[in-house]
């Protein structure tokens, strides 16, 4: 009775967490040790068939200390160590599929939190705030009206402005930073002492993890009417497989559920990849990335033709990770290859390592450990933008 009961339990959590996971891309440790405990009981049940009954005993014995010892592992890695964990397990230990985005949020507002939202497309929710809490630093973003961090100015632009709109990710929105360490904050601080008598306004339209697809259909939808002199479209190594997320469409590839479901895993699966194969005069480069690399170069040029013929202008700006200017890119990023396809005017992988940085000093520009910029990253990066936007005389030709 008590076994059957048991089994009754774990047929109906089993199937719970394949829901979750399936419909909303949501896994615990609790999925983890589900997905142990029927291998172990397929590794007992194929050596009850193989082995005779003397020999079994020894067999399942070490079957089961093999599986004990994955699961210990497995909790190290996941509440101990945390080498490997998304941004969700390190803040509540649950694993949320960044393929299923859109459907975590749909089910947050059905229970009752009504002001989650799909923020690549909708952005933030208008005039709230959020809390960015890491190891290195606590800080608060303020959100304006239209959902959008810092200040926003009136649609209607005066007489002597000169209106720039910053497109990003995390990179744009700063993350690392105060409200006035902000990209967008220090070129509108350096471009106002350059020019004097201009009226410099820049708009902060960077949201944490979104890509150039999502930004540039939420320029052309929300932004377009803020009628912008020029946009700066920030591109960042890891954007490849976001779009590819994208792409998907809420469907869960057969190795997100192992993703989701195994640190060890994770662990096989990223220390196997052949990041010296990435490069575009290596004929083994996938064609995959390859493809991705043409759609995202194809909707940035449609995207800059299309603000020329409104009067405005394009600026693609390259943003280097940490690990890409220490020579060890970040998993999944095509650091070397994105560059040579997009040729954006500035690429601050470039500027920095030739210009400014030598490797022992990264720390002095990124966070160690969260590897975003910190205050004088930002600096420096709004410094080499400022200097193309006046050296290109952007700003005196309007």
């Amino acid at each position: 009775m008590k076994k059957r009961l048991f089994y009754t339990g774990l047929t109906i959590v089993s199937i719970l967490h394949i829901y979750m996971l399936y419909k909303y891309g949501i896994s615990t440790f609790v999925g983890t040790c589900l997905l142990y405990f029927f291998l172990y009981k397929l590794c007992t049940f194929i050596s009850d068939g193989i082995f005779r009954e003397n020999q079994n005993k020894i067999i399942r014995h070490n079957i089961k200390s093999i599986f004990i010892i994955l699961i210990i592992l497995e909790f190290l890695l996941l509440f101990i160590f945390k080498p490997l964990n998304s941004w969700s397990e390190n803040e509540v230990f649950i694993y949320l599929s960044e393929y299923k985005r859109k459907e975590i949020q749909s089910l947050v507002n059905k229970i009752g939190f009504k002001q989650a939202r799909f923020t690549y497309t909708d952005f933030y929710q208008p005039k709230s705030s959020q809390q960015i809490k890491r190891e290195e630093f606590n800080i608060t973003h303020q959100y304006n009206k239209l959902g959008l961090r810092g200040f926003l100015p009136s649609v209607q632009k005066s007489t002597n402005e000169y209106r720039i709109i910053v497109l990003g990710d995390s990179y744009a929105e700063g993350v690392g930073a105060k409200e006035s360490e902000t990209l967008p904050v220090q070129l509108q601080k350096q471009l106002s002492a350059s020019f004097p008598n201009k009226k410099i306004s820049v708009i902060n339209a960077g949201i944490n993890g979104s890509n150039p697809i999502y930004e540039i259909n939420s320029h052309n939808r929300i932004l377009s009417k803020h009628k912008a002199d020029l946009v700066i479209l920030l591109v960042f190594p890891n954007d490849l497989p976001d779009i590819d997320i994208m792409q998907n469409n809420g469907v869960l590839p057969i190795g997100e559920y192992a993703f989701a479901l195994s640190h060890i895993y994770r662990s096989i699966y990223l220390n196997s990849s052949k990041y010296e194969n990435l490069e575009l005069e290596d004929s083994i480069t996938s064609n995959k990335w390859i493809k991705l690399m043409d759609y995202l170069n194809i909707e940035i040029q449609r995207f800059r033709n299309s603000l020329h013929e409104a009067g405005q202008q394009l600026i693609l700006v390259y943003i280097p990770s940490k690990g890409e200017l220490e020579g060890n890119p970040i998993p999944n990023t095509y650091p070397k290859t994105l560059p040579k396809y997009l040729k954006p005017e500035i690429n601050l992988a470039d500027s920095f390592s030739l210009k400014y940085i030598h490797r022992d000093s990264l720390s002095v520009y990124y966070w160690e450990k969260d590897e975003h910029f910190n205050t004088k990253g930002y600096k420096l990066a709004a410094e080499i933008i400022a200097r193309h936007v006046i050296s290109k005389h952007y700003v005196g030709t309007h």
